[in-house]
């Protein structure tokens, strides 16, 4: 997170995504949608405090506050 990439654990994704599909990613949700084929995927949702960090600006910033 504290890079800005949050990394989301989705078995089986590899098989059923194309190059040129669009996704959509809920990462509060813990859902990732294919918009190009409908399909969708549920992960484990990102934690709370993991949003607080993004929001501050990151680890450093969060632990500033």
């Amino acid at each position: 997170m504290n890079n800005g990439y949050p990394v989301v654990e989705c078995k089986g994704i590899a098989k059923e995504v194309s190059d040129g599909d669009e996704l959509e990613i809920d990462l509060r949700g813990g859902l990732l949608r294919n918009l190009t084929t409908g399909k969708e995927f549920r992960f484990i949702p990102l934690p709370e405090f993991a949003f607080k960090i993004a929001e501050a600006g990151g680890l450093l910033q969060s632990i500033k506050k």
